[in-house]
């Protein structure tokens, strides 16, 4: 695996903040699924829409500052039976934040939509942590 070059301090402190605030609202929601675990995770219509549109939007590399998220792979991914297991894994793998988000901010939608752009923003915060700033060669 090849590393880019480090991003700056400033910039690393402020994508670090990003991470810390996305953890601890992780936190929170976990401290208000407490006691309402089946409640939180059936599934509804909405618990997976939204765990699809989280899906779609998480970046999953970045080269040069821009972020490559899922939604402009999909087509590619129904190619193949791989392609579409793989999808429906991170679907797994999502579903218990975006039910979680669903469930606890139900009549907040303003702080649905932040959150959802939180994560966003802490799955390319930890790419660019991670990896530095990767260049896209052709």
């Amino acid at each position: 695996m090849r590393l880019g070059d480090p991003i700056p301090l400033l910039v690393a402190i402020g994508f670090a903040l990003i991470l810390g605030y996305a953890l601890a609202m992780v936190w929170w929601l976990t401290q208000q699924t407490r006691g309402q675990v089946l409640d939180t995770f059936r599934p509804t219509r909405g618990r997976l829409i939204s765990t699809i549109c989280l899906v779609l939007i998480t970046p999953f590399v970045v080269f040069s500052w821009v972020p490559w998220i899922v939604l402009g792979i999909v087509p590619t991914f129904f190619h193949s039976i791989s392609g579409a297991l793989l999808l429906g894994g991170l679907c797994l793998m999502a579903y218990p934040l975006a039910a979680m988000i669903q469930r606890h901010t139900f009549q907040r939608r303003w702080l649905r939509f932040g959150l959802f752009s939180l994560y966003f923003w802490a799955a390319y915060a930890f790419h660019m942590l991670w990896r530095g700033v990767l260049v896209f060669l052709m």
